[in-house]
């Protein structure tokens, strides 16, 4: 036949945890997306800064160097209706005046040969006291020289004159035209000045830069000592430098999250932020540049500026000595950065994670995890509201059934009571015998009554944390005699039998054994309830094999078994399988948790063993008593099996 299903209407609480369980899968959605989006614009945000800090690290080590170029060239101060100083008092001044004298380790004045067999003056500074020193060309002027020499040719052969970078990166060094005078056109606008036929070469200090100069800057732009997340390298021509110190990840130097090429380039049109020109009062926002242009006539010509800006102009005579061009765009003369070919230092900064995108999937990964934990964890809580719900509605049903059941084993035993006692009271019965036998009745069914009550009472305490176990050595043969005497009625009521195997001479256990003669004889209750027809039980007791110190107590039936759905359950409170509400089996489900408690309580522990239409086994493991224990005094027995009780109590 085809089976049916009854649908049954959910609850409120049911609908209202499907309810929240939809809105938690969409806010999952929704989290996923919106996390996606933040990760992207986290990257953007991170990439931007690292971007900008790379960029400000760079303008400062460029002013540093344009603050160089302008004083070696003019000095800090331009006066009105005066002469410049001497060169030999401006490089001087560097030493005693700059906020940074240590940047420039030699100063060298390069003058132009006058013939053109002639070569060239090489002077060097010397500081105490400060002149100049005819020397040979230092090796360290090579790439320098070698530039100037190619010029010069050029410029004798009629070409378009070459080139002269101001700076050499490689060295590190500046290339700074010579300047004899400036002059005033007298309208407040332009300032020309007269050329030497020569340069003043400023070579860096290499250790001073990488020692004290760049960290400095990396810290102030980077703040590594207080966020350490990022590496910081520069790198170019002549250097190799990378913060934090130590060991660097090579993919800085491969693969780095940002670079800035511009660094080591002179600022030309920030002339006035390093030079106070006293000499003219300029128009407001003006700037000013300072450069060298194309070849001219005899004497000073003027070059053309545009409104708004003061640029002072240095104009070769016409020898055809190189150019260095007036103005140029933010990244140095000659055009924008990155496009003059220009040999410079490049910033660069990666992520400690190994790249920026890497770092941002982490931080994706975590906000999804601990995002979807959050969801996760109230998922969790509304599953746990719901079987709680349902559990507390499956107790609260098995509460029921146990007070039915209870009630159904109170009105027997106190029928029979008020029964026998009417009879007697109304003179029924008179015979000696019939009486006792009445007498009989009574007490029993009283005692019954009483063991009915101690277990719910046994039951009560071990919930309530306050039952107390007296643990001792205790002679297990003697338990297990006990609990047979007490089975004994419900024995003979079934016509059963009960086959003893291994009980006697068996060590002392650890045990209370008053509570494990109570379990032993539900357990034997048990096995003549549900056991076959007749019960056939067997009780068999061994000292454990191996290392394990304990002794096992099986009982087994003959019985149909436990079906498997009731199995894991069968130690639950007030718990009562199929067959036994099938068959309806008297009983209040509470034996068999009883018993599993006592035994836990003891170091014990309870196994069940079942086959369908064989019949179940439980086995009790009971710890051993130390040797001797139990030497020269009597065996430890049971005083009283109360409890668990008169046999034919159901369980």
């Amino acid at each position: 036949m085809p089976r049916s299903f009854a649908l049954r209407r959910p609850t409120r609480t049911e609908l209202a945890v499907a309810a929240m369980a939809l809105l938690l899968g969409v806010l999952g959605v929704l989290q996923y997306r919106w996390v996606g989006q933040l990760s992207a614009d986290e990257r953007e945000r991170l990439r931007s800064h690292a971007d900008t800090q790379a960029e400000n690290l760079t303008d400062d080590f460029n002013r540093e160097l344009t603050r160089a170029f302008f004083w070696l060239q003019f000095g800090p101060e331009l006066r009105r209706d005066a002469p410049l100083e001497a060169e030999v008092d401006r490089y001087a001044r560097w030493y005693s005046a700059a906020p940074r004298p240590e940047l420039v380790k030699t100063i060298y004045r390069l003058t132009e040969p006058t013939t053109a067999s002639g070569g060239w003056v090489v002077e060097r500074f010397s500081r105490d006291p400060a002149r100049l020193e005819a020397v040979s060309w230092p090796a360290e002027l090579a790439p320098i020289r070698v530039e100037l020499e190619k010029a010069r040719e050029t410029s004798r052969s009629g070409a378009q004159p070459a080139r002269v970078l101001p700076t050499f990166a490689s060295i590190p060094a500046l290339l700074i035209p010579r300047i004899e005078q400036l002059q005033d056109r007298g309208d407040g606008r332009i300032v020309s000045a007269a050329p030497l036929n020569g340069y003043t070469v400023a070579v860096l200090d290499r250790g001073y830069l990488e020692k004290d100069l760049l960290p400095q800057l990396v810290e102030r732009h980077f703040r590594l000592s207080q966020d350490p997340s990022l590496y910081v390298g520069i790198y170019g021509p002549g250097i190799a430098f990378s913060a934090p110190g130590g060991q660097v990840p090579a993919a800085l130097r491969t693969a780095p999250d940002v670079t800035d090429g511009d660094m080591f380039e002179i600022r030309f049109f920030e002339f006035r932020r390093f030079v106070t020109d006293r000499r003219l009062e300029p128009p407001a926002g003006s700037t000013a540049v300072a450069a060298t242009t194309a070849p001219a006539g005899p004497g000073v010509r003027v070059g053309p500026t545009p409104p708004g800006q003061n640029t002072v102009i240095v104009a070769r005579e016409g020898r055809g000595n190189v150019v260095f061009r007036g103005r140029g765009g933010p990244g140095g003369p000659g055009g924008p950065p990155g496009r003059d070919g220009v040999p410079r230092w490049t910033v660069h900064v990666l992520h400690r994670a190994g790249s920026l995108d890497i770092a941002v999937s982490h931080a994706r990964l975590r906000n999804l995890l601990v995002s979807f934990g959050v969801l996760v964890l109230l998922g969790a809580s509304m599953g746990l509201v719901l079987v709680t719900t349902g559990r507390a509605r499956r107790l609260a049903a098995q509460q029921i059934e146990f007070v039915a059941g209870v009630s159904h084993e109170l009105r027997t035993p106190l029928a029979v009571i008020r029964s026998a006692a009417e009879n007697l009271a109304d003179g029924v019965v008179a015979d000696p015998k019939q009486v006792k036998r009445y007498g009989d009745v009574i007490a029993g069914e009283g005692r019954r009554l009483t063991q009915m009550v101690e277990q719910i009472m046994e039951f009560a305490g071990f919930e309530s944390g306050r039952a107390t176990l007296d643990v001792r050595p205790a002679d297990l043969g003697g338990i297990i005699e006990e609990a047979l005497r007490g089975a004994d009625p419900l024995v003979r009521e079934h016509h059963a039998t009960i086959e003893r195997r291994g009980t006697t001479e068996l060590p002392a256990v650890l045990v209370d054994p008053s509570a494990v003669s109570r379990s032993l004889q539900n357990l034997i209750v048990n096995a003549l309830k549900y056991g076959g027809a007749p019960p056939a039980v067997v009780i068999d007791a061994r000292r454990a094999d191996g290392a394990r110190r304990e002794v096992s107590v099986t009982i087994s039936d003959n019985g149909s078994g436990i079906a498997p759905r009731d199995l894991p359950h069968i130690f639950e409170p007030f718990y009562r399988g199929g067959d036994a509400t099938a068959r309806q089996i008297h009983g209040s489900g509470l034996g068999l948790s009883l018993v599993k408690r006592i035994v836990d309580e003891m170091g014990g522990r309870i196994t069940v063993r079942t086959e369908a239409g064989k019949g179940s086994a439980f086995t009790l493991h009971l710890p051993l008593a130390p040797e001797g224990a139990l030497a020269g005094g009597p065996a430890e027995r049971p005083a009283d099996a109360a409890g668990l009780g008169d046999p034919r109590v159901p369980a």
